[in-house]
């Protein structure tokens, strides 16, 4: 399946899930396929696949590794979003030679986006899934995002990009999600994207990630090794509680511009 390109590493496959209406119904009405729905923030509802997979390596993985790390999966849902996922990202991986320090790809998030017309609360701020007030810090960092849509009955939930090409100027674009569309984006900066409110009904789709284990800067580990781990956890604490929450990485509402 060829892609449609919006912006240079951002691709769409429209209908890239088959019969994501069917695929739907089973994950709202069966405790089969999916654990309980529990609240996603002040945003709607998440939950997760009974049973799924963690991969690992140091390239991107070969058809057997994937094969052979999802063999066991006895979930047919999950199974036909972990090849699905697959399938397309080495796609993407190979148009745009995508070339990171690990392969690491774990659990997918199924999400539900819930109409409240009258909630700002619900539009996402632009911001990038590789959280960059992290990004000198040791841990997991997110480098390929990949959403599922399942459903487009409802109207709001725009999808919008500012493509920074310096501090100021920046390249903007909107995409309105389809039913069956699978969407893969740069998780990194400078990509952000932020959500218009989901205004009727409610959106439903699954969110997955390529990403890598970094083991942190020079300058975070030395810095580790001159305060201390205790005192530099705290210096570290500090500073991200402030940078969060005076949202420096964000980049404005989306309901600054028109669509």
């Amino acid at each position: 399946m060829e892609p449609k390109e919006l912006y240079p590493k951002v691709l769409v496959f429209e209908n890239g899930l088959e019969k994501p209406d069917e695929f739907l119904d089973k994950i709202m009405n069966s405790e089969e396929y999916v654990k309980p729905w529990t609240q996603w923030y002040h945003l709607g509802k998440e939950t997760f696949f009974t049973e799924y997979s963690w991969i690992k390596t140091e390239k991107f993985p070969t058809q057997e590794e994937w094969d052979k790390q999802f063999a066991n999966i006895k979930n047919p849902l999950a199974k036909q979003i972990a090849d699905l996922f697959y399938n397309y990202t080495k796609q993407y991986a190979n148009k745009y030679n995508v070339n990171i320090q690990n392969w690491s790809h774990g659990t997918p998030y199924l999400l539900i986006h819930d109409a409240k017309e009258s909630d700002k609360t619900l539009a996402m701020q632009y911001h990038t899934d590789f959280i960059m007030a992290q990004k000198d810090n040791p841990g997991y960092k997110h480098w390929l995002t990949c959403l599922i849509y399942l459903n487009d009955d409802y109207e709001g939930g725009e999808v919008a990009f500012k493509v920074y090409k310096n501090d100021v100027d920046y390249d903007y674009f909107v995409y309105k999600p389809k039913a069956g569309d699978v969407f893969i984006c740069p998780a990194y900066s400078p990509y952000y994207h932020g959500v218009h409110k989901t205004k009727t009904n409610y959106k439903a789709f699954i969110r997955l990630f390529w990403g890598f284990d970094y083991e942190g800067s020079p300058e975070w580990l030395d810095n580790q090794s001159k305060y201390g781990v205790a005192e530099w956890d705290k210096i570290e604490k500090e500073r991200l509680d402030f940078e969060f929450k005076s949202s420096k990485w964000m980049k404005g509402s989306v309901e600054e511009l028109p669509i």
